[in-house]
Order: structure tokens, then sequence, then C-alpha cells
């Protein structure tokens, strides 16, 4: 899985048990017959013939959808790589690797565990469960693979010495494993235990290098098992495998509908379709054209989670899950069914991760998500197909952040519907002045948005012409859980009012040596400390950043708020001393360095543009991570970068558990301006509103403790203490989590992740408590500012000049 700025990590968190409640009961479900609840092609509106103010085709109240009902299995699973199954008795079945299976034969409302428990003696042997498969007449299978890193003693005794005489920082906590992942992965096993207690262990035929790693079984117990290969293999009853069929990439999910085997894997443009009977290929274009179009971005996240799901119905129906919702089809049938609609439920909510679903006997279906979550849909006829109040909210682009309030704030008031409108739609060809216009146009006009995402908007223009609402009252009447950081919010406060609100922090942040870092206090201190570190280390790649505008991008925080006035006029000496420092630290960094590290850098940014559609060096600052991977190995000297989460702060601190970087310090980044803060998703509320109580109240769910950042801090006091609680248990001894890195030789390294401390936690604390400065992106200023830079740190114009071009480009955007 790639990220943008290519930061390639394979993640294995270790998780344990936590606890809480569960709820449940079936219901009687009602019938669903074709049409019921409206069809689709996708998308978030409401469902055709259903008008988003609740009416009919005819004018009348569309009556019937699926409400939902969410059950805590948290007592029972740990909430992450787990899956459920549907028995032919009708048993519920739920499975994660580090647990027992636990069935319920009540729709929920109560689980046993199942006997015996498959992993005993396990653990013993060195060796864990990595993926449960059931089919419904009972049969289970197992995936195996070893604990141990797979070396032998011998080799492990060898690397333990090495460590000794090795001060390169390799110790326990980050280890170099000598082998490629392949063979790391070869010693995984796969066993099959049938209904009445027979185990068999699976065996693929001889000369196969690859070994196990996924198994499905269909209905009547016949078991198919892939690799990470091409092929999938049919299990014969001794346990001996055979090629079934050779696919166009790896497969990842397999469900069986009849005699159809439909599979989706790595690389596939939409779902493969095969009959068992005819031994044929099935096309169907209906349903490859939806898959196409609406999850022809998707992944397996490492087989954690899916982003399209999809499962068996009634005779020939296919139902399919994800951030559309669920719909319906029928193979080779006309139709795409949307059922359930993704604004009125959890499939909304992108911090909700669909595990695995399936359908019941009663039309009704149950849903296994991340955190421990199970959810029943059963639908209600009486129930309005949309809700009769409404509440609009807008962004400019996708916010994560909102997506996940408006689905919160669904499930805690059914009885309203939120329109969630995206000025660019991802792939859109609308331009962001024309997304704008389109917006200012019905602001205007009485129709606009009831609360608003200033993210990448000229927000203060807003304000000047007096379109947004005072938020003094509201925000200044929060108490307990609902308080702010008032510091955060105390920056956006005006002599006039407070006009919005960030509802998550990230914070600038430089790690590294003690003897350079500690100088780095300002702009010219780390300038000063890339010189000394330059110095000290010839030929070194310092910071894998290899143009003008990405080394000025990454230190933009930190100085950017200094380039403006309080009067709204251009600050031409803090630019200049911006620029001057800016060709110190690139100067030190390109000095020496060797071609080979900018043909990786090169590379880097190819790789960018391919799977981001921008260069690094036009990246947002929240790309901009510390990537303590390549730091740990040598590839770069110093980490300056966003810290935007628990977690993540939990892996810079990490770094000083290794061998060689016990006195590395943590700082804030300061720049031109010092206590600085990048102020994410930025809410405000619309003057002119006709729902300011629904738009207040949706405020409150977004900047609320419950509330689920993206790209920061919760700005909220009591969520962000929720984010330095660990969401696993964390061991009396020894690491929180592994980290597992590949390089592109093959060779996979290790690292050992350590949860924050108590003084740990109140560092980051503190630093919430005392950051003043926002940085506010301003796309059109930083544009001018680092494209005339780069010219500047390219000698292609003198100091003044740099600065007279962004003032130009400046005059001529503010006259537009």
């Amino acid at each position: 899985m790639k990220r943008c700025y290519y930061k390639r990590i394979i993640a294995a968190a270790m998780s344990l048990m936590m606890t809480a409640s569960l709820l449940g009961g079936c219901g009687n479900g009602g019938q669903q017959e074709e049409g019921q609840g409206g069809t689709a092609t996708g998308g978030d509106s409401a469902a055709d013939g259903v008008s988003q103010t609740g009416e009919d085709s005819l004018g009348g109240t569309a009556m019937g959808r699926y409400l939902e009902e969410a059950v805590d299995l948290s007592d029972k699973l740990q909430g992450a790589n787990g899956n459920l199954f549907v028995l032919e008795d009708g048993e519920i079945a739920v499975t994660e690797v580090m647990n027992q299976i636990y069935v319920s034969n009540d729709c929920g409302m109560t689980w046993e565990a199942r006997e015996p428990d498959l992993r005993d003696g396990m653990y013993e042997q060195g060796i864990y469960i990595d993926e449960y498969a059931m089919g419904a007449d009972g049969t289970i299978g197992m995936i195996c693979a070893p604990m141990d890193t797979g070396q032998s003693e011998e080799e492990a005794e060898s690397e333990e010495e090495a460590d000794g005489e090795d001060a390169a920082g390799e110790d326990d906590t980050f280890t170099h494993i000598e082998e490629d992942a392949v063979n790391f992965f070869a010693k995984y096993t796969a066993v099959v235990i049938r209904p009445d207690g027979e185990q068999i262990q699976v065996t693929l035929p001889q000369g196969e290098e690859e070994s196990p790693r996924h198994m499905w079984i269909d209905d009547e117990g016949t078991v198919y098992v892939g690799t990470d290969g091409e092929e999938l293999y049919e299990i014969a009853e001794d346990g001996n495998g055979k090629v079934y069929l050779t696919l166009e990439d790896t497969p990842q999910l397999i469900q069986f509908l009849g005699s159809y085997m439909i599979i989706d894997g790595w690389n596939y443009e939409d779902l493969v379709i095969y009959d068992r009977e005819t031994k044929e290929y099935v096309e169907d274009v209906v349903l490859s054209d939806f898959v196409k179009e609406n999850y022809g971005n998707r992944t397996f996240n490492g087989g954690s989670f899916y982003d399209l799901y999809f499962f068996a119905g009634e005779d020939d129906v296919l139902y399919l899950a994800g951030k559309q919702g669920v719909h319906r089809h029928v193979i080779g049938g006309s139709a795409m069914e949307r059922i359930i609609d993704a604004n009125l439920s959890s499939f909304g909510d992108p911090s909700c991760k669909l595990l695995g679903m399936a359908a019941l006997d009663n039309n009704e279906f149950v849903a296994l998500f991340n955190r421990a979550k199970l959810v029943r849909y059963a639908y209600d006829p009486m129930v309005p197909a949309v809700p009769s109040e409404s509440v609009k909210a807008y962004s400019l682009t996708e916010n994560v952040m909102l997506r996940k309030a408006i689905s919160l704030y669904q499930t805690n008031h059914p009885e309203v519907y939120v329109e969630y409108e995206i000025g660019i739609e991802d792939g859109s060809a609308v331009t962001k002045e024309d997304a704008l216009k389109k917006l200012n146009t019905e602001i205007m006009a009485g129709e606009g948005p009831d609360l608003l995402i200033l993210d990448d908007m000229p927000a203060d223009s807003f304000v000047e012409k007096g379109l947004l609402k005072d938020l003094t009252p509201l925000v200044d009447s929060l108490e307990g859980d609902g308080k702010l950081f008032g510091n955060i919010v105390d920056a956006f406060r005006r002599d006039d009012g407070l006009y919005m609100v960030p509802c998550e922090a990230a914070l600038p942040t430089i790690m590294g040596k003690e003897k350079y870092v500690s100088q780095m206090t300002d702009l010219n201190g780390i300038a000063d400390g890339m010189e000394e570190l330059r110095q000290d280390n010839p030929q070194k790649d310092l910071l894998m950043l290899c143009s003008p505008k990405a080394i000025m991008r990454n230190f933009v925080p930190s100085s950017a708020p200094a380039w403006m006035t309080s009067g709204g006029e251009l600050d031409k000496k803090a630019i200049e001393e911006f620029y001057v420092q800016m060709k110190r630290v690139y100067d030190a960094q390109m000095d020496g360095l060797p071609q080979e590290a900018i043909k990786n850098y090169t590379q880097r940014d190819e790789e960018n543009m391919n799977y981001c559609a921008e260069r690094i060096e036009d990246q947002d600052f929240s790309y901009f991570t510390m990537d303590e991977f390549y730091y740990l190995r040598g590839e770069k000297q110093i980490m300056a970068g966003s810290e935007s989460y628990s977690y993540g702060y939990s892996e810079l601190t990490s770094v000083q558990r290794v061998k060689g970087f016990e006195e590395d310090i943590i700082i804030p980044m300061n720049g031109l301006c010092d206590n600085v803060f990048y102020a994410r998703t930025l809410a405000a509320v619309n003057a002119s509103s006709d729902n300011t109580e629904h738009a207040e109240e949706l405020f409150k769910t977004l900047i609320g403790a419950d509330g689920v950042t993206n790209w920061g801090f919760p700005v909220n006091q009591a969520a962000f203490e929720k984010e330095l609680i660990p969401e696993y248990e964390v061991p009396s001894e020894g690491s929180y989590s592994t980290l597992a890195f590949m390089d592109e030789n093959g060779s996979v390294f290790s690292w050992e992740i350590y949860w924050l401390d108590e003084a740990q936690a109140d560092e980051l604390r503190e630093r919430m408590q005392t950051v003043d400065t926002p940085y506010v992106k301003n796309e059109v200023l930083e544009e001018a500012v680092l494209s005339a830079g780069a010219d500047y740190i390219n000698s292609e114009c003198g100091l003044d000049e740099a600065v007279a071009a962004v003032e130009k480009s400046m005059s001529i955007y503010l006259a537009e």
C-alpha cells in the first residue's frame, strides 16, 4: 500500500482486549421487494424516485427504509482483522485472529465461545492464526503463521553478536531481518477442520514456492486457497491442492452464489464472475460499470478491512457494501438497487471500516465494522424514506472529519437529513474558482449551506462580507466534554466576534541529534543547524528533499503567518528573511549530495505523481511526515514535518529507544513565528441560515468529544485526552506494536513502538495548551512565495526581484 510522499510501511499492530456492553434481538424484517427503497447507480443523493425532502415521485411522503441497531462486541473482540459468517442453521459467527470464535443464535443478543479454543497449544509451538475462514456447514479453515522472524537460532545468535559490535543502531527495537519477504511469508500453512472435528493439513503441489495466504469455503464445504500469486487452488478431501484457476492478480475476496464464484483482488478493474458448472467466466456489464464508477480505486488495506465488500443473497442476488451504502443486483440484471443509503447509516462514516457483512433469512442484514461494532439492519416500512427535516453542510473538497461527524449526527438525530455538498468532487473537472463562484451565488441568494468548512477557501473574505455567524455565544457556552482548547480558539477571535473554529490542529515538529536540533529555535537557527549537520555528514542525504519548493514547503507553517501584517499587507521583510534562510537550508542539503540521492528523490517524485497526481513539492504540509524508518536507517539525518496523532508521536518517542538515538530530542518547529499549529477543518455557520439550530448542533457534533479527527489532534479537550489512551491495552512489559518495512531489495526491517509514558503525554498536552499562532493555508500566497523563492534559490533572480514578483502576483489576484 502506498501513500503520498512514498511512505511504504506495512503495519502490524499488536492487539489486546477492551470491554463494553452488547445489545441485540432479532426483528421480523419487512419483505423487501425489488424497487422498494429505491434504485440508484451510486452517489450520495436520496434514492431514485425520492427527493431529499422525502417526497416520492407523486408528491407524497415516501415511506420505508432500513434502520440500524449497533451491538458492542468489545468484550469479545479486539476490533480489527475480524470477519463474520452466517451458518446454515442461522447462527452468526464472528472471528478474529487473536480470539476464540464466538457464535450467536439470537441475532447478537447473546454470544458463546465455540469450543475447543483452536488457539490452544499454538502459541507454545511458536504459531499464531493469521486468518479464519468458515463455511455454512461449519467447516473451519485457518491460515497459520510463524511468530519468529524466520531466523534459525544460529542466525539469531549471530545477529545478536553482531549487534554487540555494531554501533549502527540495530537492536531489539529496530531489527534488520536478513531475508526477503517472499521467503519470510513462505512459512505460512493452512489447516481445515471439518464439522466432525477431523483436521486436515493443506498441501500445495510440489515445486510451488508460494504458501497459503487466504482461504474461502463454499456452502458445501469445498475449500479454496489463495497465495500471494495468481493461482487459486481447490483443496481435495485429503488436503492436497490443485490449481483451479489462474487469475489476473492475487485474489483477496471470494464469495459464492450458487454455481457462481465471485472474485476480487489486487488491481482488478471490476469483479470477476466464474461459473463453476459451465467452467466459463460470466460478463455482467451493469455490475462492472457500477464497480468501476463507484469503487474503482478500492484497496484491501492489508487484509484489515474492505473498501468494497460483497456477499450472496437469495437466488442470483448479489449485495455490494461500501462507502456508497448497500446495493442489490441480480447477476445479469439491468439495475443496481440501493437499499441502504450511506448518508443514513454507518457506511457514510469513514472511520467505520467494514470487515464483513451477510444477509439473514428475515430480509435483515448484519455487518461487522472495526472497533468491535456489529450492526443489524432491519427494514421499517413505517418511517419516512428520507427524514422530514434537513440541514446542509459544505466543503470545497471532501472533508473526512465532517463526513464522520455527519454520520454520528445522523445516528443521534434520525429525524434530520444531512445533505453534504462537495464543491469539487474527486475526479471532477470543476475548478476552484468555479466552485467558489457557485457557492457565493448560492449564499447571496439565501440558498447556501448551513454549515461550512472553510479549508482552502478565502475565509477572511467571508467574514468581511458578513456571511458568517458569530460563534462566540455558542463556543463560550460549551462545558464539560464540550470544552475546547482556549488558546486555539482565542487565536481566531477578532474584535468583532468569533467566526470560525478549527476542529483539529497539527503540530510542526523537528527531531534529530541534540547537537544540531537544540539550536533550531528560529529560522536562522534551522539554517545554522543544517549547515553544521552538512559539515559533519558529507555526501549524506539530510532531508530527502531535492527541490527548492519542496524544502521551502517543509518549513512553510512556522513562517507563513508572518508574511502578512495584521492590517492585511504583504510583509516584504518577512518574505526576504524566509528566502535568505531557506537558501541556506537548500544549499546545505545539496552541497556534495550524491547523484544517487537525487535520483532516488526523482523516482519518489515520479511515483508521487502516479499515485497522488502531484509533485512532492506541491503537496500539502500534512503529507510531510517524519519518516522515522528512513531516519533510523540513516537515509536522512534529521526529521522535520507534521505530527497529527498520538500514535505518530509514539513513533517519534520510540526512536529514542533505539541504540544510537537515545539522546535525540524533539522540539516544535519554530521559524519566523513561534508556537505554531496547523489549523484544519475550519468550521463556520452561515449567518443567513434558516436551519441555525440544526447547523449549531452539527457544529457541536463536529467539534465534540466524540469527533474523530483526520489530519490533526482534536481541539476538543476531552477528545484530545481520548487520543492519549491507546486503542488496545498496553503490555506491562514490551512494546505496544511492531512496524515492518520492506525495502526495494526485499530486506525486511522491524521496529518496536512503545506507547507514550506519562511524561511524554504531558509534553504533548503542554504543546496543545500553549500553541497560539495559527497557520491557515493560503494557496495563492504560498504559490506566489514559493515560485518566486525557487527562482531566487536557483539564482535565476535577485532577492529584491523575487519579493517584487510576489507583490505583483498578489496585486493581480486581489484585483481580480
